[in-house]
C-alpha cells in the first residue's frame, strides 16, 4: 500500500516524498528464513534471497529521463546478529490440494543502491517506476529506516490533470500526467473488396473465378492486372515481446486468364500457401514452426485496385556449375493427445511414458535412407531436483538412443546415421524417469535424398555452394512446374531447363544460404479450405473512442446493445469489437491473443483519450484446437509456454519493457449466450440501488484450519484473516468470520490420513453467503472445484445458494479455484459466476498455484482499494493492487465477471451515532442515531468480542488467539423522522458477555444511497441494575390454513407460524441452551433462533415461520421454548394432526360470478408457492385469452376483465378454462367450464 510514502511537496518537474520502513519480521520459509515488512512485498534478485520491497508510481512526460536522487535519513538495527539461513523465492509443483512449496536456502543480496528507477508505459501514459529497496545494506542486520527521495524531469506542457483518473490513486501527490504521442492510423483493409481464402496445408493453391463469385465475390470481369493477395506472417506471435505486431505482407500468384486480361468464367488464380505448422531451415538450424491457436492459414484477395506481385520467372536452362547431388526430406510427427502444462512448444504432448515400460510409436516414411538424422523430443513433470534419467530408444529393433539426462523439463535428443525404412518404422521408447511424469512429445526425421528422386516432396538444399550450381531434379515431365519457394511469400517459377528422361537439367544459383524446391504435377493444385466475402478494416478503418474496451466471440454480436446500453447507465461509453473482426485487423485472419493485445496497444497508442479498460467476454480452454473436446473455445487466452499459466494480464501488456499491465481488465468466462445474460443481469442487479441493504455493508472472512496435507501446523490463514479483520478492512463494516479452527475436528483425528469433512461449517459457509454479504475472501487451500480439504465448500454446494440479487464478489486465495482454462467442464469460480438467482457476479482468483505470503500481499492492497472512498470499480481495484504488490505471480489471478463494477459500499460520512458510554445488560438501553433522511435503516447491537485461544489437537505447539466479534444481543428494522432522526430503544440480555468490545451499527438506504453508522468499540457493562421482569416471553404457535377439528390437520411441509413477545426482549444470543429459541417436535429438538426477526419498530415483538420436517401421519406434539433478556422462560405449545400423502397443489378452484359477464375472478387455493395461469378456450379447443400471476402459499386470486387476447368483448356462451399452477416441485392443472352471460 502507499502508507509507507508520504508526499513532501510537487514543485514544478520535481517531487520529492519519504519513505518509511515498518519494523521488519522474519518468517520461516523452508530450512531458511524470510524477511516481510507491512505494506512492502517480496522481490529476489537472481540468485539471491528475497527482500522487501515497495514501489512509488510517478507520471512523467513522454521519452524524458528523469534524474533520481534521495537521502537516507536514518538506519535502524534488526537484531538479528546472529548466523541464519535466509530462503529465495517459493518454488511450487502439482496442483490442487496436491501442491508442494519448496524453498531453497540462498545468499543475502550484496550491497546496492537503495532506490532504483525505471519508466514504463501505464494507463496511456509514461511512468516513473521508483523502487526502493531498505535491506541494501549487504546484511539482514541492519536496514534503511527512512529515507528522502528526490525525482525530477522536464516540465513541458500538454500535462492533464490526474483528476478522476487512476492516477489519483496510483500516484498519490502528483497532479498532472502526460499522454504520449499517440499515433494516427489507417486501415490496409478499408475501401476494397475482399475474399478470405483459408488453407491447411503446404502447397500450391488454386482458386477459380467461378468459385470466388459463388461466395458472393464480385470479381466476376475485373482486370486481371488488378488482383491482389496478401497474408500474415503465418507465425505465431512472439508472446515473450509485448510489443510484437504482425504485418500484411504481399503474396505473389499467377494468373490464369486466357490472355483476354479479364478475370471470368473459369479463370483462375495460382499462389503458394504455407501452413501454420511448417519447417524453417537456415544454413545452422532447422525446427518446425508451430501454433497453439489456429490451425489454418488465411490469405486476402483483393480485386479493382493497383493491383499485386506475381510469381516471377528464373531461368534455370542448363550451363554447368558446381554439382549437387542431394538435399533433405523433412518428416515431423507430432500428434496432440494429451494436456502437460509443462510441454515448452504446444503445451500438448504425444503419449504418456511410463517408468521402464516402453512406448511404441509406428512412422510412416515415403523414402528409404541408411544416414537419416533423428531427433526425439520428450517433456519431463513433476519433481525436477537431483534426479537423472536413462532413455533408450529402438528403431526397427537397433538400439539408436542410450543416454543419460538430467534436471531437464523439455529434452531434444539428436542423432545422425539412423537407418529409416520406407514405409512403416516401429520406434520404441522407454526411459527410468522416477522423479515424475515423462512424456514423447515430437518425432522428426532429416533424411537425405538425392535431387534426382525428390520430386514427389518439397526437398531442401540445407547449405548449397556459392555460385552457379547445376543438379538433376525428378523425377518430372515436361508437364510438370518446378518452383523455388524459399521465400513462401514471392515464389519463383524456374523455366529453361531441359528434361532428359525423367529428369531435369538445372544450372542455377541459390542466394539465401538454404533453398526449397517443389515441383507440381498437372492437375496436383491444392483447394483451400475456405472461400468467403469478407469485410475485415471497420475497426480500424471506423471506430469510435470509448471509456471501456469490449471484446466479444461472434456468436454473442447479437448482444452488444445490450451491453453498451448497461455501460451507458454507468456513464461509460463502449467500444465493442468480435474475436473475428479482431483477428482479421490484427492477426492477418490467424487467431491468436497476440492479435487481441495488438489490438488493445492500437487503441490505447492512437485514441486522443485512451481507454480506461478492456473487458474480455467469453469462455478459454487450454484446448482451443478441441484436441480432446473436439470443439474449439469461443474466446482466446494467453497460455505461457513451459508453466502452463494462465495469464490474463498478457492482453493489457503491450509495450517493449512493460513488466506491468498497463491498464485494467476483467473477463466474463460465457460458453453460452446463457451464462453471457447471466452474468449481465447480475450487473444490472449490483448496479441497481433497488436492491441495496444492509448486505451491502457486510463482509466475509474464511480461512482454513491447520491441517494442509502433510503439515498441521499452518496458521498462516487465520492470522491474515485476523490482519485483514483488523487492520485493513474499515471499521464501518460489519465484518463476519468464519474460521475452521472454530469447527471442531472428528473424535480420533490425528493429522494422518484422509481428511474428515467439516459439513457444520459448510452450512454456515452457506447460510452466510445466502444471508447477503458484499464480499466473501477465502484464504486457504483449495483445487478447481472446492475449497479446504474438508470441503467447507464446492462446486456441487452451489446450488444451494439462493442470494439473489444479493450477488457477492468471491476473492478466493488459494490455487486453481480460478482455473477458467480448464479443457472441458467448469471450475468453482465459474459455476459461482453461472448460478442464475443465487452465487457471485464476479470472482478474483486464480488460475494456478499460489503462495501464501504473495495471497496475503495482494489482499491487502485488494481489500483496500475496493473498500476505499473514492469508489473503484473491482478491475481497477485488482489493477492497483497488482501493480503495488510488484509480485508477478499474482498475474495468476484474474478478476471473472464484469470488472466494471463498483462493489456496493457505505457511505458513512454523512451519518452519525451516538450511543451511551455503555451498553448495560439487564436493562433497556437506548442508542440515537442521524441519517441523511427518512426512511428504514437495519440496526443491530453486538456483545463485547472476545479473544479465543485455539489449541490444535493435531500438533503440539500450534496454539492460535483471534478475536470472536459478540454474538447479536438485537437485530431489527427501525426508521428515522423526517429529519433523518431515531432513538433505538432495545433490551440488553443478562446472558450477554460483557466486556470493551461492544458493537452497535444502523445500516439503510437514503437518497439511494447505501449509509452505516456505528460505533465501535461499546463497553458492555453489568452495574446490577436489572428489570424487575420476572415472566416468560409470551408465544402464540398456529398453523397456515389448518383443517379445523378438534386439533388443527395439516398436510407434509406445513408451515407453523409463532409470534414471541416480552418486555425484555427474546433473547437470540445463539451461544447456549439459555439463550436460543429451541423447536421440539416429539421430543426431537431444533435451534430455530436464526428464524426470528423483530417486527418492524419493535424490540419486544417478533416472529418466525418454521417448515415441519417429514412426519409420520397421525397426532404430535409441537414446544417453541424461549427466553427473554432476563432469563425467564417461555412455552408455547399445540398439538396437531399430519395428513397423509401432500398437500395438493390445487384445492376450491373456480370462477365467480358464473355465469356472468365483464370481469371475473379465478380463485384457488395452493398448496405451494409458485406460478398461476389460467388460459381459456372455445369449445372447439381455440384459445382465446391467457393470464398470469405469482400464487403465495394459501387462498390466491387470478383477475380477467372478460376480453380476448385481442381486447374484444368475449361473445356469449360456454368456454373451457384450465387454470395451472407451477412450483418448484411440480405443477398441477383443473379445467372447468366458465359461461359468459349475453
Amino acid at each position: 500500500m502507499f502508507s509507507a510514502l508520504s508526499v513532501l511537496s510537487l514543485i514544478a518537474a520535481l517531487q520529492l516524498f519519504n519513505v518509511e520502513t515498518p519494523d521488519p519480521v522474519l518468517t520461516p520459509a523452508g530450512e531458511g528464513m524470510e524477511i516481510t515488512v507491512s505494506g512492502f512485498y517480496s522481490s529476489a534478485r537472481p540468485g539471491f534471497c528475497s527482500i522487501p520491497e515497495t514501489a512509488r508510481f510517478i507520471p512523467v512526460p513522454p521519452e524524458c529521463e528523469p534524474q533520481l536522487s534521495w537521502n537516507v535519513v536514518s538506519v535502524s538495527g534488526t537484531g538479528w546478529n546472529s548466523p541464519m539461513e535466509f530462503s529465495s523465492a517459493p518454488v511450487m509443483s502439482g496442483e490442487g490440494f496436491d501442491v508442494q512449496i519448496s524453498w531453497e536456502t540462498a545468499p543475502f543480496p550484496p550491497a546496492h543502491d537503495p532506490v532504483s528507477l525505471e519508466v514504463v508505459h501505464m494507463l496511456g501514459s509514461t511512468v516513473a517506476v521508483v523502487s526502493v529497496s531498505p535491506f541494501c545494506l549487504g546484511s539482514a542486520e541492519q536496514y534503511i529506516s527512512q529515507l528522502e527521495v528526490e525525482v525530477s524531469f522536464p516540465d513541458v506542457p500538454g500535462a492533464r490533470t490526474v483528476e478522476g483518473t487512476l492516477f489519483e490513486t496510483l500516484s498519490p501527490g502528483s497532479e498532472r500526467w502526460w499522454r504520449y504521442s499517440h499515433d494516427s492510423s489507417e486501415s490496409f483493409f478499408q475501401g476494397k473488396p475482399w475474399a478470405r481464402i483459408c488453407i491447411e496445408e503446404t502447397g500450391f493453391h488454386s482458386v477459380t473465378c467461378s468459385e470466388l463469385a459463388a461466395e458472393g465475390c464480385e470479381v466476376q470481369g475485373v482486370p486481371t492486372a488488378s488482383l491482389a493477395m496478401y497474408s500474415g506472417p503465418g507465425e505465431m506471435f512472439t508472446h515473450d515481446d509485448p510489443a510484437a505486431a504482425h504485418e500484411l505482407l504481399p503474396v505473389a500468384i499467377e494468373v490464369f486468364d486466357g490472355g483476354d486480361g479479364s478475370f471470368d468464367g473459369s479463370d483462375s488464380l495460382v499462389f503458394y500457401g504455407r501452413s501454420l505448422w511448417h519447417w524453417n531451415v537456415e544454413p545452422d538450424s532447422i525446427w518446425r514452426s508451430i501454433h497453439r491457436y489456429d490451425d489454418v492459414n488465411t490469405f486476402w484477395l483483393t480485386w479493382g485496385g493497383s493491383g499485386g506481385t506475381r510469381i516471377s520467372n528464373r531461368s534455370v536452362a542448363p550451363s554447368g556449375g558446381i554439382p549437387v547431388q542431394q538435399g533433405t526430406v523433412l518428416l515431423g510427427f507430432e500428434p496432440e493427445i494429451l494436456w502437460e502444462n509443462q510441454n515448452n512448444r504446444t503445451g500438448w504432448v504425444w503419449d504418456f511414458l511410463f517408468e521402464n515400460v516402453p512406448g511404441y510409436f509406428y512412422l510412416s516414411s515415403p523414402v528409404a535412407s541408411d544416414n537419416a538424422t533423428l531427433r526425439l523430443g520428450m517433456t519431463n513433470s513433476g519433481r525436477v531436483g537431483a534426479w537423472s534419467h536413462n532413455v533408450v530408444a529402438e528403431l526397427e529393433g537397433e538400439t539408436v538412443i542410450d543416454t543419460i539426462f538430467t534436471v531437464l523439463r523439455n529434452e531434444v535428443l539428436s542423432v545422425s546415421g539412423i537407418t529409416l525404412g520406407k514405409g512403416g518404422n516401429l520406434l520404441k521408447v522407454w526411459n527410468d524417469h522416477s522423479g515424475g511424469q515423462s512424456y514423447m512429445d515430437f518425432v522428426e526425421f532429416m533424411i537425405p535424398v538425392p535431387l534426382s528422386s525428390s520430386s514427389s516432396y518439397p526437398i531442401y538444399l540445407t547449405d548449397p555452394p556459392e555460385g552457379t550450381v547445376y543438379f538433376e531434379y525428378g523425377p518430372v515431365t515436361d508437364q510438370y512446374r518446378i518452383f523455388d519457394v524459399t521465400d513462401p511469400f514471392q515464389p519463383t517459377k524456374l523455366t529453361g531447363w531441359t528434361l532428359e528422361g525423367a529428369a531435369a537439367h538445372i544450372s542455377t544459383e541459390f542466394t539465401e544460404g538454404t533453398a526449397k524446391l517443389v515441383s507440381v504435377s498437372p492437375g496436383s493444385f491444392i483447394k483451400p479450405v475456405l472461400i468467403q466475402y469478407a469485410e475485415p478494416g471497420i475497426i480500424v478503418g471506423g471506430y469510435q473512442e470509448a471509456d471501456v474496451l469490449v471484446t466479444v466471440p461472434d456468436e454473442f454480436s447479437q448482444y452488444i446493445p445490450e451491453i453498451e446500453a448497461m455501460y451507458a447507465e454507468w456513464g461509460l461509453s463502449v467500444y465493442s469489437a468480435t474475436y473475428r473482426n479482431i483477428y482479421d485487423e490484427f492477426g492477418q485472419g490467424v487467431s491468436d491473443p497476440g492479435a487481441v493485445r495488438s489490438f488493445v496497444r492500437w487503441a490505447v497508442d492512437t485514441w486522443e483519450a485512451p481507454p480506461v479498460m478492456l473487458q474480455l467476454i467469453g469462455d478459454g480452454s487450454t484446448d482451443p484446437l478441441g484436441y480432446v473436446t473436439g470443439y474449439r473455445t469461443n474466446s482466446p487466452v494467453y497460455i505461457e509456454a513451459g508453466t502452463g499459466n494462465c495469464f490474463e494480464s498478457f492482453f493489457t501488456t503491450f509495450h517493449s519493457g512493460s513488466v506491468f499491465p498497463e491498464l485494467p481488465y476483467s473477463r466474463i468466462p460465457a460458453s453460452t449466450s446463457t451464462d453471457l445474460l447471466t452474468a449481465l443481469e447480475k450487473s444490472l442487479a449490483l448496479s441497481s440501488n433497488e436492491n441495496s441493504g444492509p448486505w451491502g455493508n457486510r463482509v466475509l472472512l474464511a480461512a482454513d484450519d491447520e491441517w494442509s496435507d502433510n503439515n498441521t501446523s499452518d496458521s498462516n490463514h487465520t492470522f491474515t484473516c485476523e490482519y485483514m479483520a483488523d487492520t485493513i478492512l474499515d471499521s464501518s463494516l460489519d465484518v463476519v468470520k468464519l474460521y475452521l479452527i472454530d469447527y471442531p475436528w472428528p473424535p480420533g483425528t490425528t493429522g494422518e490420513g484422509a481428511h474428515p469433512e467439516k459439513p457444520e461449517a459448510s452450512s454456515d459457509f452457506i447460510e452466510q453467503l445466502n444471508n447477503g454479504v458484499s464480499s466473501a475472501s477465502f484464504f486457504g487451500h483449495g483445487s478447481y472445484d472446492q475449497i479446504t480439504r474438508e470441503k467447507l465448500f464446492a462446486s456441487n454446494m452451489v446450488s444451494q445458494l439462493d442470494n439473489g440479487p444479493k450477488y457477492f464478489l468471491f476473492n478466493s486465495f488459494s490455487c486453481h479455484t480460478g482455473d477458467f482454462v480448464l479443457p472441458s467442464g467448469d471450475c468453482l469460480s465459474e459455476i459461482l459466476l453461472n448460478h442464475s438467482g443465487g452465487g457471485a457476479a464476479y470472482c478474483l482468483a486464480s488460475t494456478d498455484v499460489t503462495y501464501s505470503t504473495q495471497n496475503k500481499q495482494l489482499a491487502t492492497n485488494l481489500l483496500t482499494f475496493l473498500y476505499d472512498d473514492q469508489k473503484l470499480s473491482i478491475a481497477e481495484s485488482f489493477w492497483l493492487a497488482l501493480i503495488e504488490t510488484g509480485n508477478p505471480q499474482n498475474r495468476k489471478f484474474s478478476v471473472l465477471g464484469d470488472g466494471a463494477i463498483v462493489l456496493p459500499r457505505s457511505n458513512t460520512q454523512q451519518s452519525i451515532m451516538l450511543a451511551p458510554d455503555s451498553l448495560f445488560r439487564g436493562q433497556v438501553n437506548v442508542v440515537e442515531v442521524d441519517f441523511p433522511g427518512e426512511s428504514f435503516f437495519t440496526f443491530t447491537a453486538r456483545a463485547s468480542a472476545d479473544t479465543v485461544h485455539y489449541v490444535s489437537p493435531l500438533t503440539a505447539g500450534v496454539e492460535i488467539d483471534w478475536l470472536r466479534y459478540g454474538s447479536t444481543i438485537y437485530t431489527g428494522i427501525q426508521s428515522t423522522d423526517s429529519e433523518g432522526r431515531a432513538e433505538v430503544s432495545f433490551f440488553v440480555p443478562l446472558q450477554a458477555d460483557t466486556g470493551s468490545m461492544g458493537r452497535t451499527t444502523g445500516t439503510g438506504v437514503f437518497s439511494q444511497d447505501l449509509h452505516t453508522a456505528y460505533t465501535w468499540p461499546v463497553p458492555v457493562a453489568d452495574n446490577g441494575e436489572y428489570s424487575d421482569d420476572t415472566e416468560g416471553p409470551e408465544i402464540q404457535l398456529f398453523f397456515e390454513d389448518p383443517i379445523e377439528g378438534e386439533i388443527p390437520s395439516v398436510w407434509q411441509n406445513s408451515v407453523l407460524n409463532a409470534e414471541l413477545s416480552d418486555q425484555s426482549g427474546i433473547c437470540i444470543l445463539g451461544e447456549d441452551a439459555g439463550s436460543i429459541i429451541i423447536c421440539s417436535i416429539d421430543g426431537s429438538y431444533e435451534d430455530v433462533t436464526d428464524l426470528f426477526s423483530y417486527d418492524t419498530g419493535s424490540s419486544t415483538t417478533g416472529s418466525f415461520s418454521y417448515t415441519l420436517p417429514e412426519l409420520l401421519p397421525g397426532p404430535h406434539q409441537i414446544s417453541v421454548v424461549a427466553r427473554d433478556g432476563m432469563k425467564n422462560t417461555g412455552e408455547g405449545t399445540i398439538e396437531f394432526n399430519v395428513l397423509e400423502g401432500e398437500r395438493p397443489l390445487l384445492e376450491e378452484t373456480g370462477v365467480f360470478p358464473n355465469p356472468g359477464r365483464g370481469t371475473r375472478v379465478f380463485f384457488f387455493t395452493a398448496g405451494a408457492a409458485g406460478d398461476v395461469s389460467v388460459e381459456i378456450f372455445t369449445v372447439t379447443g381455440r384459445p382465446v385469452w391467457h393470464g398470469s400471476a405469482s400464487a403465495v402459499t394459501g387462498a390466491g386470486q387470478l383477475v380477467w376483465d372478460g376480453f380476448d387476447a385481442d381486447c374484444d368483448r368475449m361473445a356469449a356462451g360456454s368456454y373451457i378454462y384450465k387454470l395451472t399452477l407451477d412450483t418448484g416441485s411440480g405443477s398441477t392443472s383443473v379445467t372447468g367450464i366458465l359461461v359468459v352471460a349475453p
